[in-house]
């Protein structure tokens, strides 16, 4: 909005006078009459230009009046503004922390659970390879009168434990098999040794 601009008046007599009358107002100022007597048009068209002044005074304080109010509702907005923007800028920046640290709890809960789990793996596979090698030891050092009971007593055992082995898995297959061809190898021997003695004590008899 434009301010309106500055009222000139003319004085009864002729002369020019630029009045602030608004300033007047406010200092108590009363302007007198002019001196010399002025006729009746004159004295009206001096009275509206007085009223036309006073008028423009009370438009003017108006317009400042408004431009203020607008100033001041600007300011206020723009402090709400600010002051939103804070608090939506608090609020993400708590969600973002509180992410973060259900992120952290999340991944220390997943490692606690992997390190767990590897553990019991670790102690199954022990458990599996330690029975598994405790039939073994038995295999290989079997009699004729054993070998079968122990052959039957490793293939049960490799059948329940072998999956619990783990990377140790092929190993202990390799070792199952090993014990029962080294243990079927003896039982033979023996057999052929205790058949050759036989003989010779038949043939002594004889």
């Amino acid at each position: 909005q434009t301010p309106p601009q500055r009222h000139t008046v003319r004085s009864p007599g002729g002369r020019r006078r630029t009045r602030n009358t608004l300033q007047d107002i406010r200092l108590g100022i009363h302007r007198p009459m002019p001196e010399e007597p002025p006729d009746q048009e004159a004295m009206q068209q001096w009275y509206h230009q007085q009223q036309a002044a006073a008028y423009h005074s009370q438009q003017m304080h108006q317009w400042h009046m408004h431009q203020w109010h607008m100033y001041q509702q600007q300011q206020e907005a723009a402090a709400r503004q600010h002051k939103e923007q804070q608090e939506l800028h608090r609020k993400q920046e708590e969600e973002r922390r509180k992410k973060d640290e259900e992120e952290r709890k999340r991944r220390r809960e997943e490692e606690q659970r992997k390190r767990q789990k590897e553990l019991e793996e670790n102690k199954r596979r022990a458990e599996a390879t330690a029975a598994i090698m405790k039939v073994i030891q038995k295999v290989r050092v079997a009699t004729p009168e054993s070998f079968d009971d122990l052959k039957r007593e490793l293939e049960e055992v490799c059948e329940r434990e072998l999956p619990h082995c783990g990377h140790q898995k092929e190993q202990m297959a390799e070792s199952k098999e090993k014990a029962l061809a080294s243990a079927s190898s003896c039982v033979e021997k023996i057999l052929a040794l205790r058949e050759h003695k036989v003989r010779q004590q038949q043939q002594q008899q004889q």
